[in-house]
């Protein structure tokens, strides 16, 4: 062999090793079949998202401590200085101003009317609540006016309208006791044969009036009972009154006893049913009229409103000679 070639081949070989090595280096490792690349540990995210979380709820701490910026006040609305459109209205009375020599005073669960009474007839015992005695009579025993109960106080045995001073009342009259009622005001009156009783009681339900009316308010218009109708058209009864019931109008028995009749007809055969002045019962005009002799005649519907009641159909008589036995039922409200 020649020895300049073997001293040459010598750098060659260590030359060729180190590229080998550099190369063998510079591979990325392989990792070994079966074996999981390792990843952040479950807890270590919680800790992370805990510690952003707190991180921005001391942010909003710090930011609600801050004083409060004032807000700039808020805009005023401008004033309607515009005259407001009247509206219609039923056509009120004069004002009512109450005469000197009386007292007043309201009921505290009858809040919207006011009492006018005389302090030489009547006393106010209480007008707190209910169950109490309100205005008793300063000379007649169990002469008295109270705010009626929710529970009636046995069986109904009259029952009408009754126009009383300015307003309208409606009257149900039990044993002992009568309620006249007004819109929402119940009041209970002690039934008495005292004739000077009935009288003071009726003077007070007269002159009852509306907190709005006491403060200067126009007052209502007074209910009046209408009793002049048109006749109907075309019907004429010569011999008989003039007639005041229209179809359609609620009546009411306002003389003596009256018939309920099969037809039109005064007979034993066509009776029903004979039913007492103010006896609890509405009735309803549903046809008519008709004219027999001097006696005008409508078909009519009967409803006792007592408990058990019945309803009739019928004919009934609004009057006969010179006598009217119905009359419009009517109360103003």
């Amino acid at each position: 062999m020649n020895k300049n070639n073997s001293k040459n081949s010598i750098p060659l070989f260590i030359f060729a090793v180190m590229v080998i090595l550099l190369l063998a280096a510079c591979q990325p490792a392989e990792t070994p079949a079966g074996t999981a690349t390792p990843s952040t540990h479950p807890a270590e995210v919680t800790v992370a998202a805990l510690q952003t979380e707190n991180a921005n709820l001391e942010t909003q701490v710090a930011m609600v401590a801050e004083p409060t910026q004032e807000l700039p006040p808020p805009t005023t609305k401008p004033t309607d200085t515009r005259t407001p459109t009247p509206r219609a209205t039923d056509t009120p009375g004069p004002t009512i101003s109450v005469p000197e020599g009386v007292s007043t005073t309201t009921h505290l669960e009858a809040p919207g009317y006011v009492f006018v009474y005389d302090p030489e007839v009547w006393v106010v015992e209480s007008a707190e609540t209910q169950s109490d005695d309100f205005l008793a009579h300063i000379e007649i025993s169990n002469c008295t006016i109270n705010l009626a109960p929710e529970t009636p106080p046995g069986e109904l045995i009259q029952y009408y309208p009754r126009i009383i001073g300015r307003q309208g009342w409606l009257v149900e009259g039990y044993e002992e006791i009568t309620y006249y009622t007004h819109k929402d005001l119940k009041l209970d009156l002690s039934v008495s044969e005292d004739e000077d009783c009935i009288l003071a009681q009726v003077t007070v339900l007269a002159e009852v009036m509306t907190e709005d009316e006491f403060n200067g308010a126009p007052a209502r218009t007074p209910a009046v009972q209408p009793t002049q109708r048109s006749t109907p058209q075309d019907f004429t009864c010569d011999a008989a009154l003039p007639s005041r019931l229209q179809v359609g109008d609620r009546a009411l028995i306002i003389a003596g006893t009256l018939w309920l009749r099969s037809e039109p007809l005064i007979d034993e055969e066509t009776e029903i049913r004979f039913f007492q002045q103010y006896t609890p019962v509405e009735i309803q005009v549903t046809d008519g009229p008709v004219c027999v002799e001097e006696s005008v005649f409508w078909e009519v519907t009967v409803t006792e409103i007592i408990e058990g009641g019945q309803t009739y159909t019928g004919w009934m008589a609004e009057s006969s000679g010179e006598i009217y036995f119905l009359d419009i039922w009517y109360l103003g409200w």
